[in-house]
């Protein structure tokens, strides 16, 4: 993976770490949680069960390192040890060890804001509930870092792309992303993420970075942060009416 990748989704995981210290968070009480079947994703491991569209559950604390929500799940009326299913924050589902006797329902905290690697397309703003934030990063270029050393600095152009379900929502969404997106800690996440592959809890990410290897650069340069709001795209969704996008200019040492 290239630094450009571990730059993204440093972005990718501080937009999380933002609703979470803004609490930009819905509790959910005695959800329902139907079962994921083969129609409905053929990978998923027997005795699966989530609401599908719905954005991650809550994962991180306000410092961008995992710390699980209290996530209580029920078969039928009985809680479930936590050692009986694993949780996939991303998708919002939990695999139980055993099959249920009863209906399969849950209490967590979800995240306002669905969190993607890439502006969604039509299809996926159809089926979903705004908001939603999208994250990229362009080709960086790189200039000399000082005479008679071998570093240099690169530059990378960074956006956050909202997506807004009205336009109170749009205002104070902006404001907030523009205010907090100034400090994006840059951290080696292809090495050390959160979640694993399968959107559980990553043991193995170290609860000090910097002190453990995890950290290029806790300095990196942040400058040139700007918002604008946006029409939608030609031929795109309905629900892109409320768009705004933030951007910046992220600057480190190599």
């Amino acid at each position: 993976m290239s630094t450009a990748r571990d730059i993204k989704l440093s972005l990718f995981y501080r937009v999380y770490s933002i609703q979470q210290i803004l609490d930009w968070l819905i509790p959910e009480t005695g959800v329902t949680l139907p079962q994921v079947t083969s129609d409905i994703d053929p990978y998923a491991p027997d005795n699966t069960y989530g609401v599908e569209g719905t954005p991650a559950w809550e994962f991180l604390d306000s410092d961008g390192f995992p710390e699980a929500s209290d996530v209580t799940v029920y078969d039928g009326s009985t809680p479930l040890a936590s050692g009986a299913y694993s949780v996939d924050y991303y998708a919002g589902r939990v695999t139980l060890n055993s099959a249920p006797s009863g209906i399969v329902t849950a209490d967590f905290s979800r995240y306002s804001a669905h969190v993607l690697d890439d502006y969604p397309d039509n299809e996926w703003l159809e089926t979903h509930d705004l908001p939603a934030i999208s994250v990229g990063i362009e080709t960086g270029f790189d200039e000399p870092f000082a005479i008679g050393t071998a570093n240099i600095w690169r530059t990378h152009a960074l956006s956050v792309d909202l997506l807004a379900a009205n336009d109170g929502q749009r205002l104070d969404m902006t404001d907030d992303l523009s205010r907090w997106l100034h400090r994006v800690p840059l951290w080696k996440y292809t090495q050390y993420p959160p979640l694993t592959s399968s959107g559980t809890i990553n043991a193995a990410f170290p609860p000090s970075g910097a002190a453990s290897g995890a950290a290029y650069d806790q300095q990196g340069l942040h400058f040139d942060v700007n918002s604008r709001y946006l029409n939608p795209r030609i031929g795109g969704s309905n629900k892109e009416r409320w768009r705004s996008l933030i951007s910046l200019r992220f600057r480190t040492i190599y």
